[in-house]
């Protein structure tokens, strides 16, 4: 009889205010016979509490306010989660007498997940299910760091990874993993950004070569938008690999960029499931279920940057050099993109004045200069082919439209800030909700 492949669980820290439904899907997923790993964020406000105290400046009452946070989020703690704690509350004391070091700050941050992966652990075992707190460093999830954002070494230690989860899962046990950082250079943690707690349960599906991650979310599932912002937005069913990579780098935060990439490298299916509705969910997979728009987001608060670079076209050398200083400012480019009338980025409007200055040093005896920039926002509409459907974009949208490119499943508009939430839904009902009415 073939082995049922592993499932990997993962749960957010909004999720972990209803820890009796998180245990219940738990136990319900282990019943149903394959073996079980859940990966597992810090609670609600923690994480931001923790980096608050990263400022120059903090006084008692912060640190104080800190530490009794995490006493009030992780109750009934076992012995070595009342070890982690203490850890976490000596180092909160440090930061408030001088400045972290490096390898400091990243184990301060990774202190949510820590807590909650024994906490979380705690409540599976009083529930009736053995479980294991497993910290991601110490698991052996390696991160690298070299050539920009840190990413996870998944060539370098999946054998590890998977070793010594199966074998905690063949004892029986649940092993709960943190999620949101791995083991750095030199073994020290480091974190892996906001929200990548879904990069990490995907990482570690690939390792296991599991059945399914599933990424239970508080709410719905994946929507054609944001209902704030499109209210006949409605659930997605499917979206492939690519739709859904797209749609978590055009803005929305309900799915991290960087989690599709190890789940599409090794064919494994993501869901994203309601945590208040089992039955509500959305898959991602090789492919989606059909042509044309699926959803539209917006990634509003950006300014239009554009670039004036005398004879640019004989000196390609320049644009690397004015991309490397905004990387080494730690400024974003959201688009970067070229037309007849010049080279032109898309920066944050809270990146903006750094992301000018990086632009003035980098562009040096060269001459180049930025231009008068513009508040914009981006939209995009998400979906295998979408560019068939451009006809159907409305005309007084596109006369608004700064400029605009596509790609083999997204199709994106820069428009004036405040046309932005309109420019949203009148795409969402021409694209999505009239395409979706003809198809019937």
């Amino acid at each position: 009889m073939k082995k049922a492949r592993p499932v990997v669980l993962k749960f957010g820290g909004d999720d972990l205010e209803e820890v009796g439904s998180v245990v219940a899907r738990i136990a319900e997923t282990k019943r149903a016979g394959p073996p079980v790993v859940v990966v597992v964020s810090a609670r609600r406000g923690v994480t931001d509490a923790l980096e608050s105290l990263l400022s120059s400046r903090v006084s008692r009452g912060e640190l104080t306010a800190a530490q009794q946070l995490l006493e009030s989020s992780y109750p009934e703690l076992a012995n070595a989660g009342r070890r982690c704690l203490e850890g976490l509350d000596h180092l909160i004391d440090i930061a408030g007498k001088r400045p972290l070091t490096l390898p400091e700050r990243h184990q301060l941050l990774s202190g949510g997940e820590r807590l909650s992966s024994h906490w979380l652990s705690s409540q599976l075992m009083k529930s009736g299910l053995s479980a294991r707190p497993v910290e991601a460093d110490r698991l052996g999830l390696l991160v690298e760091t070299r050539g920009g954002a840190p990413r996870i070494a998944l060539d370098r230690c999946r054998r590890v990874v998977a070793s010594r989860l199966l074998a905690i899962c063949r004892r029986g046990e649940v092993p709960v993993v943190t999620g949101f950082f791995g083991r750095g250079p030199g073994g020290t943690p480091v974190t892996l950004g906001r929200g990548s707690s879904d990069y990490t349960a995907t990482a570690i599906g690939a390792a296991l070569g599991a059945g399914r991650v599933e990424l239970i979310k508080h709410h719905a599932p994946l929507m054609s938008a944001d209902p704030a912002v499109v209210r006949s937005s409605r659930p997605i069913a499917r979206l492939s690999y690519d739709e859904a990579e797209a749609l978590a780098q055009m803005g929305a935060r309900v799915l991290h960029p960087l989690s599709i990439a190890p789940a599409r490298e090794n064919g494994i299916e993501i869901r994203v499931r309601s945590l208040k509705e089992p039955a509500q969910s959305s898959r991602i997979g090789r492919r989606g279920s059909r042509r044309g728009g699926k959803a539209v987001a917006l990634l509003g608060s950006l300014e239009f940057v554009p670039l004036d670079i005398p004879a640019a076209r004989e000196r390609p050398h320049i644009l690397r050099g004015l991309t490397e200083g905004l990387s080494e400012r730690g400024v974003v480019i959201q688009a970067l993109f070229t037309s007849s009338e010049g080279l032109f980025l898309l920066l944050r409007s809270r990146e903006l004045q750094r992301g000018l200055a990086a632009l003035r040093g980098a562009a040096g005896s060269t001459g180049a200069s930025a231009g008068t920039t513009v508040p914009v926002a981006l939209v995009t509409v998400i979906g295998e082919r979408v560019m068939d459907d451009i006809r159907f974009v409305p005309k007084r949208l596109l006369y608004r439209t700064l400029a605009f490119w596509s790609t083999g499943c997204s199709l994106s508009l820069v428009v004036p800030q405040p046309s932005g939430r309109g420019a949203a839904t009148a795409l969402h009902r021409a694209l999505i909700e009239r395409r979706s009415t003809a198809r019937r």
